[in-house]
This record gives structure tokens, sequence and C-alpha cells, in this order.
């Protein structure tokens, strides 16, 4: 009897097993793991990886994009749900921020011809239930290969020649989707060099009248993506490695097990003896960033418990400096180049003598919606900050100033207008929504339509843009009369902050220039993409109002964050603009008391000063 329920137990494991193993070869014969290098104005940024699973009802797409050297949002992690047989898309979510920290959220769930959709960049959102766009679209982005790869299962190869796609277009900002026609055109054979060995190949063109035109370059036979350029974003990526049979899936799956295992036993051994901290803070001020030497970085805590914020002060080694400053970091997720830029920044001041401390980042990582002090509590975080500069043994009675940047203005510019211990304001970027349109009122169809030229997008169908357009302004109307959201709650945990975002968009107009009551500088150029006519002519009316007070320097054009990036085998090195380096310090250092009306030079640096 024993040696029957011995035999019948060993029998069932195997059976298992074998199940198990034929799952797990399923699942492994179903795979396609890809892995693409990302190549930027002619700089390699990273790698993005795309995986390619077939279950028995769903194709899913996973794609990881990892870009150190990407002055943007570095890290991007994308999931694509399809309808295994109809290649209708069923689900779409995707999560974009520096490392950990999430600065957007997209979400979109497809039931019948409708969409529930939702796009959130703290503060603000999108979100619309019901939303029409079409039982067979596409979703689609011109930039990320992952979304190329559905339109390749689609594309009838027996046909060739020129085929269309209906798809829907998450903007990288809280408006409607975007809805086009693509046009997928043969164009030759080729060769090209893939994996260490020349193949056959077949070109092909992607595009639209409202998307920039991409280069698709496929194997011949298989038709992988081998290439992809978008020449209009000078962007490409270039396959690197392509796994598919079984095999060389079980190998890259040790491989990349063992690799953690060593990651996290190596971090293990290395951690520092401490309690994880609950907030993480992005500005760390590393050594190798300091472009100068004779300056000190210090992390420090300022304001008592439990409200302590951690900030980072730069200041001259020897010597006393001559005034000090802070600079707002503000609140969310910055990309690396605003990170770059801002650590830079502060170290070229302190090089000039000006200590700068850089107020804490609170971002919590995980939900962009979570975490977030309001307004109220970042004006707190201010004021702690210059009581510690005013009390501090190496800034105590120097002139103190506060700086902002883009959209931080308003908050460095609160700080000064309330505070008397603020001698002068420094606003380097216009201190205005960059999250979209910030007034209801404003939103018609061709503002709609400018606003998407913007984002370097083209024509849209006329109809389907009105149609958006008007949507867009019932949304923001409903923020504006304070309706509460119809679900807090929309998916995923995601709270909708509604409140957050009307205090946001009512937090600051370009009407607030006009109670300047000591030396305010606002720093800008022409080619600021918040800039618009109206927008010029209210700024030289509040400079006509307090023309002894509020002056400007505007620069012809200036690169995305203010200064010139240089890439190394080491990494990135940044260098702010000289000349906005000069003006900031000269204004700064030219109030030696409270409200001291000196203002800016007349020219620096050969850049147009207004």
């Amino acid at each position: 009897m024993k040696k029957l329920i011995a035999a019948f137990t060993a029998s069932l494991i195997l059976a298992i097993t074998l199940f198990l193993a034929a799952l797990f070869y399923i699942d492994l014969s179903g795979h396609k793991h890809f892995v693409y290098k990302a190549v930027h104005s002619g700089i390699e940024t990273g790698d993005v990886v795309v995986d390619r699973y077939v279950t028995e009802d769903k194709l899913i797409y996973k794609s990881l994009s990892d870009l150190p050297l990407s002055l943007g949002e570095n890290r991007s992690i994308q999931r694509l749900y399809l309808d295994k047989h109809s290649l209708r898309t069923l689900k779409y979510t995707e999560k974009s921020g520096c490392g950990k920290h999430a600065s957007s959220v997209t979400l979109l769930f497809r039931e019948g011809e409708t969409v529930d959709y939702l796009y959130m960049r703290y503060p603000a959102y999108f979100n619309v239930k019901g939303f029409s766009t079409g039982e067979n679209t596409l979703v689609f982005s011109p930039e990320d290969i992952m979304l190329y790869m559905p339109l390749v299962d689609k594309y009838n190869f027996w046909k060739k020649g020129v085929q269309h796609f209906e798809v829907q277009v998450p903007v990288d900002a809280p408006v409607p989707l975007m809805r086009d026609k693509l046009e997928m055109k043969y164009r030759n054979d080729e060769y090209f060099t893939a994996l260490g060995r020349r193949v056959e190949a077949e070109s092909y063109t992607i595009g639209s009248s409202g998307l920039p035109e991409a280069e698709l370059l496929l194997s011949k036979h298989s038709h992988q993506i081998l290439s992809l350029k978008v020449p209009q974003r000078k962007t490409a990526f270039r396959l690197q490695v392509f796994t598919e049979n079984p095999g060389d899936r079980v190998k890259l799956l040790f491989g990349t097990v063992s690799a953690r295992l060593r990651s996290l036993l190596k971090k293990k051994l290395s951690a520092p003896d401490r309690e994880p901290r609950e907030e993480e803070y992005l500005f760390d001020a590393p050594e190798e960033m300091l472009s100068r030497k004779g300056i000190r970085s210090e992390k420090i805590y300022y304001g008592p418990p439990p409200e302590t914020t951690q900030g980072t002060l730069y200041y001259p080694e020897k010597g006393t400096p001559s005034a000090s400053a802070i600079l707002v970091s503000g609140y969310g997720a910055y990309t690396q180049g605003d990170l770059l830029f801002l650590e830079s920044l502060a170290d070229g001041l302190a090089g000039q003598g000006i200590a700068t401390l850089v107020t804490g980042n609170r971002t919590r990582g995980g939900n962009p919606s979570a975490g977030y002090p309001s307004d109220a509590a970042v004006s707190r975080d201010i004021k702690k900050a210059g009581e510690f500069l005013l009390t501090d043994e190496r800034t105590a009675g120097l002139p103190l100033s506060v700086i902002g940047y883009n959209e931080a203005g308003r908050y460095a510019l609160n700080a000064a207008l309330s505070d008397p211990d603020m001698a002068s304001c420094v606003l380097i970027g216009l201190p205005f929504t960059r999250n979209g349109f910030s007034r209801y009122k404003e939103v018609s169809y061709e503002s709609l339509q400018s606003f998407l030229r913007q984002k370097g997008l083209g024509n849209f169908d006329t109809d389907y843009l009105k149609m958006a357009a008007g949507l867009l302004k019932r949304h923001l109307t409903g923020l504006y009369e304070g309706k509460p959201a119809e679900d807090i709650f929309f998916r995923n945990g995601i709270r909708l902050p509604a409140e957050d975002f009307r205090n946001y968009l009512s937090g600051m107009s370009s009407d607030t220039l006009k109670s300047v009551d000591k030396p305010v500088l606002l720093i800008f150029a022409r080619n600021d993409k918040v800039l618009t006519p109206e927008l010029l002519e209210k700024i030289g009316n509040a400079k006509k109002n307090s023309p002894d007070s509020f002056q400007t320097a505007v620069f012809r054009e200036l690169p995305p964050y203010y200064g010139a990036v240089t890439y190394t085998g080491e990494g990135i090195f940044f260098k702010p603009e000289d000349d906005v380096l000069d003006i900031v310090t000269d204004f700064i250092t030219s109030a030696k008391k409270k409200h001291d009306r000196s203002g800016v030079p007349e020219s620096a640096g050969g850049k147009q000063i207004e």
C-alpha cells in the first residue's frame, strides 16, 4: 500500500512538473525580447528594452526606457495589451519620470468603441470616461518604439505598398487624446548591419499630417524592427539584442536573475547603517558636479520638527560671501536637465561669492499625486530657509534674495512680496504654467492647435480639434467653478488632485507682476514655449507700472536648460549660460539692503537686455 501511495505521489509530482514545464516552454516560445540603443542628436542616451508576449487571448508588450544620458525624463515604463485575434487595443499604461520619481502617468482602458483616459502631471490632469475613438484605433506616439510594433503586426506584407491605420495619440499634456490616420509606406529593399552581421531589410516611412515622419527598417523575412529614425525629433533607435528561441530566453533569464542578486548583495554590503528615510530628495550635490575649486556643498536641515526640511547649501570655502540667496527648486519630479541647471547655477553663484541654499524637493516616488505639499507649505519652507540664512554664522547679516526657476518662480515671487526679509527676487524663465492651459476662457480650436504645434505636432482634423477643444474647456470650467471631480479615485489608486489643480491655476497670473514693490528681475527668452504676444504685452505693462523695481533681461534665444551640455565617457557635465549667471550675480550683489532699487545693468555679454 505504501509503495502504491509513493508511486501515485511521484506520478502526481511528475505530472505537475511536466504541466508547469509545458506552460514555461509556451511562455518562452511566445516571448520575444528586444534591446534598442536610443540616440538623440547623435548622442547615445541609453537603452529601451521591449518584451513581446503571446498568451491564449492577448498580445502584450512591455517596455522599459532607461536613458541616463537624456536631459529629459530618463525613465519610462509602458504596458500595452491587445486582443490577440483582432489586435484591438485593450489597455495602455505609461509612467514616466526621473529615476524612481514619477512625474507623469497615462492610463487608457478600452470598452468597445470608447475609452476611459487619464493623463496626470501633478497637479494638472485630464480625465474623461466614455471618450469615442473608434474600435480599431491603435495607441501611437512618434518617439515610442514599442508603439510601432502593433503597426508592423497589422501591416499586410503580402500587399505592401501604402496602408493606413487609425491611431489615438496621447499628448504629453492634460489635453484630450488626438486622433489621426497614419500612412505606412514601403520604400525599397536594402542591406543593413545589425547584431554584428549584414542582413536583408525593407525600408518603410510612417507619418501623417499631424505627426512627424519616421523611417522604419525591418528585417526582410521576420519583420522585426531593426532601426527607427525620427529626423524631425533628432531621435533614433537601433537594435542591439534580439532573443526569440527558448534556449536563449533561459540563458537571458538566469543571467538577469543572477545580475540582480549580485546587485542586491553588493547594495546590502555597502548600505550605510541608518534608518531609511520616508522622503528622498533629488538634490544630492555630487562633488564631481562642482565646476569650481574652492566651493563647498553641504546638506543642511532647517526648521523645527516635525517640519524639518533638507536642502543643500553651496558657499565659498574661503572668505565671506557678499550675499545669500534661496534657490527654490519647486515641487515635483524635475527632468535631469533641470536638475543639472539648478545645481550648476547654485555652484556658479557660490563661485562668485553668493552663498546659495537650494531648497529640498520633497517629491515621493510612486504615485505622482501623493506627497506634494500645499502652496502654504512651500511658503513655509522658503520662510524657514530664509531664517536659516539670516542666522547661520556663514551668511548672517548678508542681503537675502530668492530665485525661482520656471514655474517655481511663482513661489519665489510670492515669498518676495510677503517676506520683508527678502531684499530682491530673480525669476529665471516665465513663472507660468507649462502644464497646458492656465485659463479656461483661453481654450479654443485655434489655441489648442497652436499649443499642439508648440509640442511639435502638426495639423489634426479640424472637426476633431474643435470637439477636443470643447471637451477641454468644459474640463477646465468645472475646475474653475469649484465642482468636485466626478470620481476622486480614477483607477489604480490614482487620486485626481482637483483642488490642487484649481489652486495651481489660480495661484499666479501675469497681473501678479504688477504687485512688485521691491527689486525683481525676470529673465526669459523669446523662444520660450510659454511666451505669447498677449503675455509679452502684459510683461511690458508690468514694467511700465514699476519702472524702478521691475526689470527684464530678454534673450533672443536660450537653450532649454539655460546652459551648455558636454557628454563624456564619465557622464554629463553642465555649464550654465555665462550671461545668465553674470546678470543674476550683478543683480543680487547690487541689493545691498532691503528695497534697494538699483536694478540690472543695461547690457551684459552682448545679449539684448530690455
